[in-house]
C-alpha cells in the first residue's frame, strides 16, 4: 500500500520500473491494476529469468519484460521506445535499484511531465531530493524483514536540476563509483578524493584531444570480403594513440546492420577491443568548427537565428553536424562537421533506431562517445595483433558481424532534421548523422 501511495497509480497510467529484480513488486501491482502497462527492465540474466518464468504463469497481460540496461531507454514523443511495444510517453517512472547519479539523472529525465519514484540512497538524499522537490514515504517494509524508504514526486524542469545537472557534468560529483577510470586516475589514485574531484573537474574544462589517432587501410579479404560489397573490401583500422601507446580500437568496414535492412553499402564502426559500459570509445567527435551559436545545447534551438545558422549548413550538403558545448564557461556552443576525412571515426557510428538492435553508444553534450553497455570486441580471442584479427575476421561474413557493429541512439532533434531534408528517405547512417548528448537529440 505505501509503494502504491507513493507511485499514486491511475487508469491507463504508463509505467517504466528499472531494476525489477525478480519483479513480484511490480507484478503484485500490476494484478490490482489491470488498467495500468508496466514495462519492466533487468539487467541481471539469473533474476531477469526467474522474473520471465513468472510472468509465465502469472500470466500478465499488462506487464513487459526485458533484460537489458536502463539507460537505453528514453522517454521521447517523437522517438520509438528501445523497451516496450506502446510508443505513447511513459507516465510513472520507478526504480528499487541502488543507483549512481548519472544513472539517476537519467530516470529523472525520463519522468518530466511524470512521476518518479526513487530508493532513498546518500545520492538521492544529498543531491537529488531538493533540486527535484521529492517526498520521502513513511518507513516500508518487504519480505524478510527488509525496511525502507521511498523518495517520490511529480517532476517538472527547475533551476536546481539544471545546476545539479552542470555539476555531474563538470565532474563535481562521483557520478559512477564502477566507471572506468582514466589513466591518469589510475596514477593519482593514492591522492585521496578531494584531490581526484579537483583532477576531474580540471579534465573537465581542459581541451579535449588528449588523444591522438593513427589510421591504415587494410584489405578484407575471404569469406568477409566476399560477402561485402566490392566497394567496401578496403577497410580502415584505427589506434587510439597516448604516450608509448599505440592501440588497436576500431575498424571501419561496410555497416552489417545497414545490409541487414537492405539499405545500399554504406560504412559502420565496429570495436577491435572491448569496452566496460560508461567507458569512453572516441574521445571526441570531429576537429573543424562550422560554426559558434550562444547558448547552451538545448537552449540554441530556441534561438531563431541559431535555426537559420543550422538550416543553411544543412542545404550546404553538410551531414555530420554535431552540436557540442564548450567547457570554457563562455555559454558557447560550436556546430563540428566530422567529414570522412578526419580522423576521429565518430561519423562513422549508425543509429540504432529500426535495427532490432539495443544502443551500444552515446555521445554527451562534449562530443565523447561513452559505451552505454559493456561491449565486446568484433574478434574475441585474437590478441592485440592486428593481422591476426583480420585473419579471424575473414572466417565470418558480414550478415555474422551484426551484432558486433557500434549503434548509437538519437532522439527527437535528430529525427526532426531528417524528416525536414525532403526527398531523402533512405535508412539513416553515420554518414548523415547529426547528434547531441548521449543518444538525446541532433543538430
Amino acid at each position: 500500500p505505501g509503494m502504491a501511495r507513493a507511485l499514486r497509480l491511475y487508469d491507463g497510467a504508463h509505467v517504466f520500473w528499472a531494476g525489477t529484480g525478480r519483479a513480484m513488486e511490480m507484478y503484485t501491482l500490476a494484478m490490482c491494476w489491470p488498467t495500468v502497462h508496466f514495462v519492466g527492465v533487468e539487467a541481471v540474466e539469473s533474476a531477469y529469468q526467474w522474473a520471465q518464468y513468472a510472468l509465465g504463469v502469472l500470466r500478465l497481460s499488462n506487464v513487459e519484460l526485458y533484460h537489458g540496461d536502463l539507460a537505453d531507454e528514453t522517454n521521447d514523443a517523437d522517438v520509438p521506445h528501445v523497451y516496450g511495444l506502446q510508443p505513447r510517453r511513459y507516465t510513472h517512472v520507478y526504480t528499487a535499484a541502488a543507483l549512481p547519479l548519472v544513472r539517476v539523472l537519467h530516470l529523472l529525465d525520463m519522468a518530466q511531465g511524470g512521476r518518479v519514484i526513487l530508493p532513498r540512497s546518500p545520492a538521492v538524499e544529498a543531491h537529488v531530493r531538493d533540486a527535484f522537490g521529492l517526498d520521502m514515504s513513511e518507513e516500508l517494509a518487504q519480505s524478510g524483514g527488509l525496511r525502507f524508504w521511498l523518495f517520490f514526486g511529480d517532476v517538472a524542469e527547475s533551476e536546481g536540476q539544471r545546476i545539479l545537472r552542470l555539476g555531474v557534468e563538470a565532474g563535481a560529483y562521483d557520478t559512477d563509483s564502477n566507471a572506468e577510470q582514466t589513466e591518469d586516475e589510475d596514477e593519482e589514485e593514492e591522492e585521496g578524493p578531494e584531490r581526484r574531484a579537483v583532477r576531474r573537474r580540471r579534465a573537465a574544462i581542459e581541451p579535449l584531444g588528449s588523444w591522438t589517432w593513427a589510421m591504415e587501410e587494410v584489405d578484407i579479404g575471404g569469406a568477409l570480403g566476399a560477402s561485402m560489397d566490392p566497394h567496401f573490401t578496403r577497410a580502415r583500422v584505427f589506434y587510439r594513440v597516448r604516450r608509448d601507446e599505440r592501440v588497436p580500437w576500431l575498424l571501419m568496414a561496410q555497416s552489417s546492420v545497414l545490409q541487414r535492412m537492405g539499405a545500399a553499402a554504406q560504412w559502420g564502426l565496429y570495436p577491435l577491443r572491448a569496452f566496460k559500459s560508461n567507458a569512453c570509445v572516441i574521445d571526441r567527435y570531429g576537429d573543424t568548427v562550422v560554426a559558434s551559436l550562444r547558448g547552451a545545447r538545448d537552449t540554441v534551438g530556441d534561438d531563431a537565428e541559431a535555426r537559420r545558422v543550422l538550416a543553411q549548413l544543412v542545404r550546404e550538403g553538410r551531414r555530420n553536424l554535431m552540436l557540442v558545448e564548450r567547457a570554457d564557461g563562455t555559454g558557447m556552443s560550436d556546430v563540428i562537421d566530422a567529414g570522412p576525412t578526419d580522423d576521429v571515426p565518430a561519423w562513422a557510428i549508425n543509429a540504432a533506431l529500426g535495427s532490432g538492435r539495443m544502443p551500444s553508444v552515446r555521445f554527451n553534450r562534449r562530443g565523447r562517445c561513452r559505451a552505454v553497455q559493456t561491449i565486446g570486441a568484433v574478434v574475441e580471442d585474437a590478441g592485440d595483433e592486428v593481422a591476426s584479427m583480420l585473419s579471424s575476421l575473414e572466417n565470418c561474413t558480414l550478415p555474422s558481424l551484426w551484432r558486433r557493429e557500434l549503434l548509437a541512439v538519437y532522439g527527437a532533434d535528430y529525427w526532426r532534421g531528417m524528416a525536414n531534408q525532403a526527398g531523402d528517405a533512405r535508412p539513416a547512417t553515420g554518414g548523415r548523422k547529426r547528434g547531441r548528448d548521449g543518444g538525446d537529440g541532433g543538430g
